[in-house]
């Protein structure tokens, strides 16, 4: 039972015992003002976001980001078959979610690739993939995660990533040889929930 409960347990049973009202002057009992009172200061208190302790709850973080602008290609900007970098790491802290806005121009390029890779610190060599994790009846499979347009034709998406505490983020693309495939645009944003 929470400290709540046993308050107003508490403060019931008294008002219980004590008169509701002075029969002469026709006033509430303290008792029965001062559990409204807890009531009334518990629900305000619930909804300014402050603790049990009375302190303020305020996150150091925003609920989300302003779009960035990671990366804008150049004509000569093309994808190959080895995984290349889209841009700068991206500071995750604070955040649970990235999204990003792909614009991809196939040209005569087939399946495009994109991937995050998570770090642990800012500027680290170490990257690690995301994974896929599949259920069979007696274990969990796992393997590296990435994102294949099926369509081969000129789109624009919004790709969502969980990160879920992964501090730092970097994007990687991956096309076909001699296809031409490129990103023109990627934009992210950041948000917590």
């Amino acid at each position: 039972m929470n400290y709540k409960k046993i308050l107003i347990l508490l403060l019931f049973i008294g008002c219980m015992f004590a008169q509701n009202t002075d029969k002469e002057t026709n006033q509430k009992s303290s008792a029965y003002t001062l559990y409204h009172s807890f009531e009334t200061t518990y629900d305000v208190l619930r909804v300014k976001n402050i603790d049990a302790t009375g302190a303020f709850v305020t996150p150091s973080y925003q609920r989300y980001s302003t779009s960035d602008s990671l990366f804008v290609a150049t004509a000569a900007d093309t994808l190959t078959t080895t995984w290349d970098s889209l841009g700068a790491e991206i500071d995750m802290r604070g955040y649970t979610q990235l999204n990003i806005f792909v614009t991809l121009d196939i040209n005569s390029g087939t399946n495009p690739r994109i991937r995050a890779l998570g770090k642990y610190e800012s500027g680290g060599a170490d990257e690690y993939n995301f994974v896929i994790e599949t259920v069979s009846a007696s274990d969990v499979k796992i393997e590296d995660e990435y994102l294949e347009f099926n369509a081969d034709a000129d789109q624009k998406v919004i790709i969502k990533v969980e990160t879920d505490g992964v501090p730092f983020v970097r994007l990687e693309g991956y096309g076909s040889l001699g296809g031409g495939s490129q990103y023109d645009k990627i934009y992210i944003n950041k948000i917590w929930k």
